[in-house]
């Protein structure tokens, strides 16, 4: 478990120093979107914590989700690229009928999860 959390923390920090630095757009690559941090999150209630407001002209160049990749529902509200053109986030159940024990205080109608579909 403690090498699984070094490995991701090592891949997040080679990924953070070779973002490149944007203002909108057109500074990113065909297949990215400029992400500036909003000065407010929109967020569920289970994560209620809120970070101190913080105000940027300045973002990074983010990659759009490819179809049938994970994605989040509110990532577009909060300023991230989400799904490629021509698909969007949606619950995409999965091929099976056995239940996970997870429970969702929004309803789906059995296991799965959110993909660009």
């Amino acid at each position: 478990m403690n090498t699984l959390c070094v490995l991701v923390f090592v891949a997040s920090a080679i990924a953070v120093s070779q973002a490149t630095i944007c203002k909108t757009d057109a500074d990113c690559a065909s297949n990215e979107c400029c992400y500036i941090k909003p000065q407010f999150m929109v967020v569920s209630k289970r994560q209620i914590a809120m970070p101190v407001p913080t105000v940027s002209d300045t973002g990074v160049c983010e990659s759009y989700h490819m179809q049938d990749e994970h994605c989040y529902p509110l990532e577009t509200a909060n300023g991230h690229c989400g799904c490629v053109s021509g698909t969007s986030c949606q619950w995409v159940a999965e091929p099976t009928t056995m239940s996970t024990g997870k429970r969702s205080m929004i309803y789906h109608p059995g296991p799965g999860s959110y993909k660009c579909a």
